[in-house]
C-alpha cells in the first residue's frame, strides 16, 4: 500500500511524464530533464516503499548501518531482490518512454502548425518544475538530509556526564539462557488489543517471571544488532566507524567497548550464540566473536549439522528447529560444571508478515488475516514449550532464563503504529528468586546492568545504562531527560560515540 506522504511527489512525476508523452516538449534538453527527474522520483518511491517494509520509519540509522558495513553481493541478492527487480523495471520503462518521445519528436514538424507555439514554449519549463518538485520533496531526500545533518552534530553530554568506568564485582555468578524473541514486544501481551494472542506465555510470565514494564525504544536501538548492542553494551549503535576487511565487511564489532560478553568471558563463562539467520547479516557473528563468545552458530552452521534441506523461511531456520537444537545443546552444556551463557535469537515473528514454524500447521489467530499475528500466536506455543522444558528441569533450576524482545516490531500487518506511546519492549527473567512486576521508566540501554545484577554481580551502571532492579535509586536517562529529549541527545552523539569505539 502506498504511503500518504509519497502521493504528492509520485503523482507529480507521473503527471510530468504523462504530459511529456501526450505533448512532447519542443526543447529536447528540457524534455530529457523531465524524463530523468521523473524517473529518479519514481525510483526513489520504489526504494522508499521497499525500505519501509523493513524499518517502518523510512530511511533511518538502521539503513545507513547496513549500507556502510554490510554491503556485500550475497546479502544484496538475498534481501534486496525486490529493489533489484523494481530498478530493472524502472529503467526498462525509461527506455520505452524515451523511445516514444523520440519518435514523436521526429514527427513534430508535421504537426507544429496545428498546436499553439506558446504551449510549446511554456510546457518544457513547467514540466521541469513539476518533476524537480517530485525529487526535492521526496521522503528519500528529506530522510537522507536529516541523517546528514545529524551526522555533523557532535553533542557529547551523554558520554561526558553519564559514562563512568565500569565497576563489576562478582557475588554469586549464575549460568544463563537469554532469548531474544524477534520483535516480540510487550504490546502483544495487551489482552484488550490482542485478546488470546499469547495465552501460554502470558500465564507463564504471570506465575513464574520477574517482568520489567516501561522499557522504551530510543534511536539507534531499533533493529536487531542495535538492540543487542544496547542491551549488552549499554550504548546506542552509531554506524560510522571504518573497520573493514578486504571483503568490505567489518573485522571487529565495537572493539573499543566493554560488553557483557567481555566481562563474563573474563569471569570464566563459556559463551555461545545461536541464531537462525546467516551470521553475516547485521554483523551478528562478528559482534559475538569480538566480545567473548567462543561458540557462534547461524544458518550455515546449522546446515552443516542438519543438511542443506533444513526448512528455512525468508530470514533463516524456523524457530521450532532452532529451539530444538538449542535444548539439546543446553542439555550438553549443563552436564559440565562450568558456568555458561547461551544467547538465542528467534526469527518467526519477523515483520512485516511473520513466518510461523511448520510445527504450528494451519494454526491462526482469530480470522487469520494478519500473518504477523499468526506468527506471534505460533511463537506463543513454540517458546512456551521450550521455556517449560527448561524451567521444569531441576538441572536448570539455578540458571537464569530471560525472554526479551530485541526491538519493537517494524512495519507490520498487525495494526501496530510506530509512533504509539504505549508500545514497550518485553523483558522477563525466570529463576531469579523474584517474581512479579517491576515498573521503571527505562530503555534497552538499562538491560545490561539489570541483567548482571540478576546473574549475581554487583553493578549499578553499565555504559549509559542503569540497573532497573529493586533497591537501585539512580535515575535512568529516560527518567532524567524524558523520551523526546533523550532521543535527540542520542542522535546528536554519533560522533562522540564513534570516537568512544575507536579508543
Amino acid at each position: 500500500m502506498l504511503l500518504s506522504f509519497l502521493y504528492p511527489p509520485l503523482y507529480a512525476s507521473l503527471l510530468a511524464l504523462a504530459a511529456l508523452l501526450l505533448l512532447p516538449a519542443h526543447n529536447r534538453f528540457l524534455s530529457l530533464g523531465v524524463q530523468v527527474l521523473s524517473f529518479v522520483s519514481i525510483l526513489f518511491s520504489g526504494i522508499y516503499l521497499i525500505i519501509y517494509q523493513f524499518t517502518g520509519s523510512g530511511i533511518d540509522e538502521s539503513v545507513l548501518f547496513h549500507l556502510i558495513y554490510l554491503l556485500d553481493i550475497q546479502l544484496i541478492l538475498k534481501h534486496g531482490l525486490p529493489f533489484i527487480v523494481y530498478s530493472l523495471f524502472v529503467f526498462i520503462v525509461l527506455g520505452v518512454v524515451a523511445k516514444i518521445i523520440k519518435s514523436r519528436r521526429a514527427n513534430h514538424g508535421k504537426v507544429t502548425a496545428k498546436r499553439p507555439r506558446l504551449l510549446y514554449a511554456a510546457l518544457g519549463p513547467v514540466l521541469v518544475s513539476i518533476s524537480f518538485f517530485s525529487v526535492v520533496a521526496h521522503p528519500v531526500v528529506w530522510d537522507c538530509k536529516n541523517l546528514f545533518v545529524r551526522y555533523y552534530i557532535n553533542e557529547s553530554e551523554l558520554l561526558e556526564k553519564h559514562i563512568e568506568p565500569l565497576s563489576v564485582k562478582a557475588v554469586a555468578p549464575k549460568s544463563f539462557i537469554y532469548i531474544y524473541a524477534e520483535s516480540l514486544e510487550r504490546t502483544y501481551f495487551d489482552d484488550e488489543l490482542f485478546p488470546g494472542l499469547v495465552p501460554q506465555l502470558a500465564n507463564l510470565i504471570d506465575q513464574r517471571g520477574m517482568s520489567i514494564e516501561g522499557i522504551k525504544q530510543i534511536p539507534m536501538t531499533n533493529w536487531t544488532i542495535a538492540g543487542m548492542t544496547a542491551s549488552q553494551c549499554g550504548i546506542p549503535l552509531a554506524a560510522f566507524q571504518e573497520n573493514r576487511n578486504e571483503f568490505g565487511l567489518v573485522r571487529d564489532f565495537l572493539p573499543g567497548v566493554d560488553c557483557l560478553g567481555d566481562v563474563l568471558g573474563q569471569n570464566s563463562y563459556r559463551l555461545s550464540y545461536l541464531g537462525g539467520a546467516d551470521l553475516s547479516f547485521g554483523g551478528k557473528g562478528t559482534f559475538y566473536k569480538t566480545h567473548g563468545f567462543t561458540d557462534v552458530k547461524g544458518l550455515e552452521e546449522l546446515r552443516e549439522i542438519y543438511g542443506p534441506a533444513i526448512p528455512v523461511s525468508k530470514w533463516g531456520v524456523y524457530d521450532d528447529q532452532l529451539l530444538d537444537h538449542a535444548y539439546h545443546s543446553l542439555t550438553d552444556l549443563n552436564k559440565s560444571k562450568d558456568r555458561y551463557g547461551y544467547v538465542l535469537l528467534t526469527l518467526d515473528t519477523h515483520s512485516p508478515e511473520g513466518f510461523p514454524s511448520p510445527s504450528c500447521g494451519s494454526t491462526a489467530y482469530q480470522d487469520g488475516n494478519s500473518g504477523l499475528l499468526n506468527a506471534v500466536h505460533c511463537a506463543d506455543s513454540t517458546l512456551s514449550e521450550f521455556l517449560m522444558k527448561i524451567l521444569n528441569d531441576p538441572a536448570f533450576s539455578d540458571t537464569v532464563v530471560v525472554l526479551a524482545s530485541d526491538h519493537l516490531a517494524m512495519a507490520n500487518d498487525a495494526g501496530l503504529i510506530a509512533q504509539s506511546e504505549n508500545r514497550e519492549n518485553l523483558w522477563v527473567a525466570f529463576n531469579t528468586g523474584v517474581t512479579g512486576v517491576v515498573k521503571r521508566k527505562g530503555t534497552t540501554l538499562d538491560i545490561a546492568p539489570t541483567f548482571m545484577g540478576l546473574l549475581g554481580y554487583k553493578v549499578e551502571k553499565f555504559g549509559l545504562g542503569v540497573s532497573l532492579n529493586k533497591g537501585v535509586s539512580t535515575p535512568t536517562l529516560l527518567e532524567r531527560y524524558g523520551e523526546e529529549r533523550l532521543g535527540d541527545m542520542v542522535l546528536s552523539s554519533k560522533v562522540a560515540l564513534w570516537e568512544l569505539w575507536t579508543k
